[in-house]
């Protein structure tokens, strides 16, 4: 490295000399030097990709399985529309839909792709959760990816210039929040609709900037491009659950600020009481796969960590295996009960 700050002095020297000082020279290098040694924690490789992005753009990208999602599109594009005339923000929407089923609205999303700031991409075969978002995301020109959940609800006029004027502070990452529906849809939706009911609290603005890390989600969240290429979603978590809590853990380990602002979507594709336990139990195998630093990192996963330490997770597994049945009935049923929730998922993954 001394050869390179020989050489910069050298340089510095020979192109400045007849107009600055002496002390112009030395602190030139030692703004240099700083600026340096600050990035070496996140030095990696630069990505071929970066270089054809545009700055001052925003692209909203939106993964789809299974869902139509054609009125989200329409909401987002007649905002990215008022963006461009209003502040003079460019934007793109790509919609990676990941190999969905006929007659899940497919059609209909790829109707609504038809203008020319949209895209709809579809593989011949299902990527999976983590590979369809770092595919999009490769595929995207601006310098921030907006991702968004596709069956959010944009119900704020201000939703995009919000996220906008985040851009031109240079925000590393922003998360808007997350509201739930104000209803119940039907009685078969019942454990989803509760559960969303009972984070209120958490996914509350004060909340969220007391604890910027917490409750990572990927359901309303901006990240500026050079930052997520250098995360990235593991690919190697496979199914439902757990792809976001190691992407917030990689952001906390190396550093970077999570800004959190209102600009909530509302979660408004709830699941069916078995599409939810089963994907309760999804996303507990992805976790008991992982290690402990992403273990700890989730409640269930902290809680069963301290339990084997005290050498009661024995007294757990037990106890699943003698409730465990009832316990997935009743949740199965039109009145599931939260804590029987929380019973579950902590013996189903002791039981792994």
């Amino acid at each position: 490295m001394s050869h390179k700050i020989n050489h910069f002095l050298k340089q510095t020297i020979k192109q400045k000399k007849k107009t600055y000082p002496l002390r112009h020279y030395f602190s030139t290098f030692a703004l240099h030097f700083l600026t340096y040694n600050k990035n070496i924690k996140r030095t990696t490789k630069p990505d071929k990709g970066l270089t054809n992005r545009k700055f001052n753009m925003l692209s909203i990208l939106i993964p789809v399985y299974n869902y139509d999602c054609s009125e989200l599109i329409k909401a987002l594009h007649l905002q990215g529309e008022r963006l461009k005339q209003s502040k003079g923000g460019d934007y793109e929407i790509i919609v990676g839909d990941d190999a969905s089923s006929k007659g899940h609205g497919v059609e209909n999303v790829r109707k609504a792709c038809n203008f020319p700031e949209c895209r709809f991409l579809s593989p011949e075969k299902n990527r999976g959760r983590a590979a369809n978002r770092n595919a999009m995301a490769r595929e995207a020109k601006g310098n921030y990816l907006l991702f968004i959940d596709c069956d959010a609800l944009v119900t704020r006029g201000d939703f995009l210039e919000k996220y906008y004027e985040e851009t031109l502070k240079g925000a590393e990452v922003v998360i808007g929040g997350i509201e739930a529906v104000g209803t119940q849809p039907s009685p078969d939706v019942s454990l989803r609709f509760k559960y969303e009911q009972s984070a209120a609290e958490i996914r509350s603005l004060e909340y969220r900037k007391a604890n910027p890390y917490s409750h990572f989600s990927t359901f309303n969240v901006m990240v500026k491009t050079e930052v997520f290429m250098h995360i990235r979603f593991d690919e190697s978590c496979v199914g439902y659950g757990y792809e976001d809590t190691i992407f917030g853990l990689r952001l906390k380990q190396e550093g970077y600020n999570i800004t959190h602002i209102d600009a909530p979507l509302v979660h408004n594709g709830l699941d069916t009481n078995r599409e939810f336990v089963e994907k309760t139990e999804q996303s507990m195998r992805n976790l008991h796969r992982f290690g402990r630093d992403i273990q700890n990192f989730s409640h269930v996963g902290a809680v069963a960590l301290r339990l084997k330490r005290l050498n009661l997770d024995g007294m757990i597994v037990t106890w699943h295996r003698l409730f465990g049945r009832i316990e997935r009935a009743n949740l199965l049923s039109n009145n599931p009960s939260l804590f029987v929730l929380k019973l579950y998922k902590l013996g189903f993954f002791c039981s792994l």
